[in-house]
């Protein structure tokens, strides 16, 4: 009896240790796995970092280059000891009479009452003129162009600066005002307004788990990021700011958001949240009947958009609502975008 008992009890001993190793087998390969998995991505993660130390270095070797550049390169000031005489100033006022097929003269220019002297004038509108050029506004100037009557230039062309014209003054309240500053309102008058495109190149081509292919791809903690601007976005000194998955908005005002995600999964239901600092704005959910199996892929797009009034340095995000789902994260069929229609309600 007692033989019986203890070999029993072998027999138990030995199938529990049995478990236990295949269970200690069995985590230790996951976390095999899941160690292999971070020391790729730190490996993605380093390549990135030389990549943008690359192209550090290589910013800063041009911006070198620019600051030892000669100032007219640069955009240096204007100097009157610079300036010398072209042909390109010397042509008539008016418009010159074809001459004869067998002459090579040309039309004397008009004279007028100022002691036979001949003034030609070329209105030009200059570009800044120095490496702070986004700081400057065009200039509207005349060009005075002094000769005799045998249409032979007598001096140096004189630069006369001229007042903006009334087409460069902004209108308000029916009257024309002088724009000094933007606490005249004068910002009204520049657009406000951004779109961005979901842009997966980034995620497949350091090979990141959350991405399959063509474009498809899950977001990591229900967080939408990857998203790149439209090519023809004003950058106009930071007015609307992409950092990551953050929008930040440095112009106050009453805004249009509107954001649209493409769903491709097996989920019937599917959807996000547009969050202004944390808080939920707007909310798109889309329902599809599962009519062939809980496996059936379902193509779906997500759109909302409305009014919302946003202060300085409002912070802008898209969120899942439910999940990870799969996303086709290109910028035709997922995107957003914004626009100030107005600066105060």
């Amino acid at each position: 009896m007692y033989l019986f008992v203890a070999l029993t009890a072998s027999v138990c001993l030995a199938v529990t240790i049995a478990y236990l190793e295949m269970r200690r087998d069995a985590e230790v390969e996951q976390l095999r796995s899941e160690v292999a998995m971070l020391i790729k991505y730190v490996d993605t993660l380093k390549a990135k970092l030389n990549r943008t130390e690359t192209f550090s270095k290589k910013f800063d070797e041009v911006m070198k280059k620019l600051s030892k550049s000669a100032p007219t390169a640069a955009g240096g000031t204007y100097d009157e000891e610079d300036e010398y005489y072209d042909d390109a100033y010397d042509y008539d006022y008016e418009d010159m009479k074809a001459p004869a097929a067998n002459t090579t003269s040309r039309e004397k220019r008009s004279v007028d009452d100022h002691g036979g002297r001949i003034h030609n004038v070329l209105h030009m509108r200059t570009l800044p003129v120095n490496k702070h050029a986004q700081e400057n506004p065009p200039v509207l100037a005349k060009i005075f162009i002094v000769g005799d009557e045998k249409g032979e230039q007598t001096r140096r062309p004189n630069f006369e600066r001229l007042q903006p014209k009334e087409e460069e003054i902004h209108h308000g309240n029916g009257h024309h005002h002088r724009c000094k500053s933007l606490e005249d309102g004068c910002d009204q008058h520049i657009p406000v307004l951004a779109h961005f495109g979901a842009d997966s190149g980034g995620s497949a081509s350091i090979g990141l788990p959350h991405y399959e292919a063509n474009h498809r791809m899950y977001h990591p903690e229900g967080v939408f990021r990857n998203w790149t601007p439209a090519a023809w976005v004003p950058h106009r000194n930071g007015q609307i700011v992409l950092d990551e998955e953050n929008i930040i908005v440095r112009e106050p005002g009453i805004y249009f958001f509107y954001a649209q995600i493409f769903y491709a999964n097996s989920h019937d239901r599917s959807g996000f949240r547009v969050f202004v600092n944390h808080r939920p704005m707007f909310q798109c959910t889309t329902t599809t009947r599962n009519c062939h199996g809980s496996n059936h892929m379902k193509w779906n797009s997500c759109f909302t958009g409305g009014l919302i009034k946003l202060a300085k340095d409002d912070n802008i995000t898209l969120r899942e609502i439910e999940g990870d789902r799969y996303t086709v994260f290109e910028k035709t069929k997922s995107f957003f975008g914004l626009f100030r229609v107005a600066v105060k309600p």
